[in-house]
């Protein structure tokens, strides 16, 4: 009896010890709204670094134009523009959710957002508008979700009212 104790103590053991290595089930929407909630708030405030700290250093977005940024793209393009920035309003809702391996997840996201720039030329104030609906491949790495790839699935920009063409 007490080899069979020991036998199934160190199988539960072992299989703690991997799923503690996996994001909880239960909890992993939650951590994962609560991702693009923090991500909003340091874009809010002009943080690149902590919105930079939600994407995988090999992070890939593909635009419906066939464009494909990096995880250095969209870095650049963070420090090109928060220096102009006035304010920025953003706000993203995950629609759908879906668990697609052990540290894996995939959701759907309408993100929104009211960019106020100033020109630095003509120090004229910008309202850019941006609405999108995107598909994000998320993976569950040192303790916290990233993201790893997205798919622009549609989007709506508008510059000072106008239309603009992605």
């Amino acid at each position: 009896m007490n080899k069979f104790r020991a036998a199934v103590c160190h199988s539960t053991l072992s299989l703690m010890s991997v799923v503690s290595l996996a994001a909880p089930a239960d909890d992993a929407r939650t951590a994962i709204v609560r991702m693009y909630r923090e991500e909003d708030a340091a874009a809010m405030r002009g943080d690149i670094a902590a919105a930079m700290s939600h994407y995988a250093k090999t992070y890939t977005l593909y635009s419906p134009s066939g464009r494909v940024y990096t995880y250095d793209t969209l870095q650049r393009y963070l420090q090109q523009t928060f220096p102009y920035e006035k304010s920025l309003k953003s706000s993203s809702e995950v629609v759908a959710y879906k668990k697609t391996g052990l540290n894996q997840a995939q959701v759907r996201v309408k993100a929104e957002s009211v960019q106020v720039l100033v020109d630095p030329n003509t120090q004229k104030q910008i309202t850019l508008v941006s609405r999108s609906l995107m598909l994000d491949n998320l993976i569950y790495q040192n303790k916290k979700w990233l993201h790893q790839k997205s798919v622009l699935l549609s989007s709506q920009e508008t510059n000072n009212g106008q239309k603009v063409t992605p």
